[in-house]
Order: structure tokens, then C-alpha cells, then sequence
């Protein structure tokens, strides 16, 4: 401990995020900024203006939003079943009438480190071990690099020309592609599609 003391930088006057918990805190690392500044304190708030899968966004609104493993597809598995729950993921009432889900990066309000470096044309890459961690996406929802070694070059193609037509052409600049274990997540706000089907 004294060697690496001895070359190393003793910061005596941090502090954590408050509260302190994985997701804000981990938020705060990879975005610098506090819960307050991010928009995210816990993983588990209530919104009343979010409406659950069941109401079809119709009714009272109050959902109570989760980002934690209820939302896993299966929340016993090590990768959280690689995918989203979207029965547990919270609803809205969207700009054109339908009713549309949200997946954690939606709740960002600051960039992560990864939208910066991607910006900058560098690649990213993020290992978790739950779906709601894609929040470090950030904002754009295109944060987080996936690596060719998950997915062949055949099924991104499938996928992404898949994704494609179901999208808006403004928001086919923003999509990106989450791959967690064998499962992959594709999309931004209020179009994003979850492949259930396993990778091959």
C-alpha cells in the first residue's frame, strides 16, 4: 500500500454521488455530472405521466419506472435473458397518437462519455450485467459501439434494413444497435424494436 501510495494521487476530499447507488453512481462516472444535473437518482421512480403496457396509454397516467432487473426478459439469467420485458418498460402517449416505450436512455438529460467519443469518431464499448445499463447510450441513444464479434455482418445487415422500414426517415440517423449476451436492442425513442429471437 505505501508503494502505491507513494506513485499514486490521494484525493481526501471526494465525494459520491447522493444518493449513492449503482445507477446514479455509475451515471455520475460516465457522465460527470450529479443526479440532480442527469435526471437520474434511482432506478426506481415514479412518473405521472408514463402509463404501463396494459393501458395501451389510455386512463389515469402513473407508472412506476424501474431500470433495474424487473425489466430483464429474464431477470435469472446472467445477461438478464439479453433482451427487455416491454411489458414492464414505461409507456407514452406519442406526438402522432400512438403509445410508444421508453428504455433507459431516455432518461438521460446529459451526454455519456460514450456519445462524446463517438462524436469524435472513436468506438465504444460497454459490458453489463443487465439490459438497463444500455442507458450509457445517453440521450441520442448511440453511444455504446457494438462489437462485430456478437453479431455477423449477414444478421446487422437483416436487422438494420429490418429496423429501417418500420422507422421515420429523421429517425433513421439515430438508431443504434445494444447487443447484451445473445439478444440485441435496436432503436432510439419511441421506435426502438427488441429482437427476441437468439443470434445464431
Amino acid at each position: 500500500m505505501a508503494t502505491l501510495l507513494g506513485n499514486a494521487v490521494n484525493y481526501v476530499n471526494v465525494m459520491g454521488s447522493k444518493p449513492t447507488d449503482s445507477f446514479p453512481g455509475t451515471t455520475a462516472l460516465y457522465t460527470g455530472a450529479t443526479p440532480r444535473t442527469s435526471g437520474v437518482w434511482y432506478d426506481d421512480v415514479w412518473d405521472r405521466s408514463l402509463y404501463t403496457f396494459e393501458s395501451n396509454c389510455t386512463g389515469t397516467p402513473g407508472f412506476e419506472v424501474l431500470n433495474d432487473e424487473t425489466i430483464d426478459v429474464n431477470s435469472t439469467a446472467i445477461d438478464g435473458g439479453g433482451a427487455f420485458n416491454l411489458t414492464h418498460l414505461s409507456y407514452y402517449k406519442t406526438s402522432w397518437g400512438s403509445c410508444a416505450y421508453l428504455l433507459p436512455h431516455n432518461w438521460l438529460r446529459v451526454k455519456t462519455i460514450f456519445e462524446v467519443v463517438r462524436e469524435n469518431g472513436g468506438f465504444t464499448k460497454l459490458t453489463d450485467k443487465h439490459p438497463s445499463y444500455e442507458i450509457f447510450n445517453g440521450p441520442s441513444g448511440t453511444g455504446i459501439y457494438v462489437s462485430s464479434s456478437l453479431v455477423s455482418a449477414n444478421e446487422r445487415k437483416a436487422t438494420f434494413l429490418k429496423s429501417m422500414l418500420s422507422l421515420r426517415l429523421s429517425d433513421r440517423r439515430r438508431l443504434t444497435m445494444i447487443c447484451i449476451g445473445k439478444q440485441c436492442t435496436i432503436g432510439q425513442l419511441g421506435t426502438s424494436v427488441v429482437l427476441q429471437k437468439a443470434l445464431r
